[in-house]
């Protein structure tokens, strides 16, 4: 492959990153010009159309989405190979993006970062609390902890680090009268009645003459702060409600405990760097510390 060839692959696979001309520009430090003629070059190379040009930027075709895959491949295992020529595997320096639902970001990881930080003061780490699955090739995130066996990224490296046991919770200073079965359920809004949580809790509300749920939120985090001000009861993983001290469980000796999975993943490419190792090795820690 001459030169030219990779780097109209590598303009293709900022376009799909950045949306726009102008975006891509900016970040290659080009100008537009350059951009498109890369594009219209790789284009006629390979006799396709690679994007659509829409209200929302410039979107992959089908053509476009088959390519870039290899592209991502290709860019992780270059990096990879530079990364070990310059022993960049064996520092515990740089930054590494880390995504997870905010609950598991705020209250599993988020209290086990200073030590962390303390001990390795050339770590970037940057937490990104997300309820939708980033994309591990597409480098918005380096690592990924899903609460589920891995759908999509089936590329990279996963491994189940631990399973989630829920309970059901209310605010202690509701009364035993007005709490349990008398209080309204606090579920999941209608995009996310998929979600194991909204449909356990569902089969609850059915099983039940109870009325039905008055609040409704998209993030286990939302649900948290509304169970401190007592607005209702609702699922929470037992590590993390347990220890909240304003919070009581309501459902000790439920039969039919929802259960969830705790899936870690790290591009292949990455897992062998040093601080890929370290980072991972302290992951697992604050998940085992939180009982998970």
């Amino acid at each position: 492959m001459q030169g030219q060839d990779w780097d109209d692959l590598r303009i293709a696979l900022a376009i799909s990153r950045e949306k726009t001309f102008a975006a891509t520009a900016r970040l290659l430090s080009v100008n537009e010009s350059t951009i498109s003629r890369h594009l219209a070059r790789l284009e006629e190379r390979l006799n396709a159309k690679i994007f659509n040009k829409t209200p929302e930027g410039f979107i992959p075709t089908q053509a476009g989405i088959d390519l870039l895959k290899f592209i991502e491949v290709a860019e992780l295992q270059i990096e990879a190979a530079e990364n070990i020529i310059k022993g960049e595997n064996l520092r515990i320096a740089g930054r590494i993006r880390i995504t997870a639902v905010p609950i598991i970001i705020n209250q599993v990881l988020v209290p086990a970062l200073k030590p962390f930080t303390e001990k390795y003061q050339d770590l970037e780490v940057e937490l990104i609390a997300e309820t939708a699955d980033l994309s591990l090739y597409r480098r918005e995130a380096d690592i990924a902890l899903r609460l589920a066996r891995p759908q999509k990224d089936m590329q990279a490296i996963s491994q189940r680090i631990g399973t989630l046991t829920y309970g059901t919770y209310q605010s202690k200073d509701i009364s035993d009268e007005q709490g349990g079965e008398n209080l309204p359920w606090i579920t999941y809004e209608n995009r996310m009645e998929k979600l194991p949580q909204a449909k356990w809790i569902a089969d609850k509300v059915n099983e039940s003459s109870q009325d039905n749920p008055k609040v409704f939120v998209n993030d286990a985090e939302t649900l948290l702060q509304c169970l401190k001000l007592g607005v209702g009861k609702s699922l929470l993983p037992c590590g993390i409600g347990d220890k909240v001290s304003n919070l009581k469980r309501i459902d000790e000796g439920e039969k039919d405990p929802l259960i969830r999975e705790i899936w870690l993943l790290v591009n292949s490419d990455l897992r062998e760097l040093q601080r890929f190792k370290v980072t991972i090795d302290w992951i697992k820690k604050a998940i085992k510390s939180s009982g998970f």
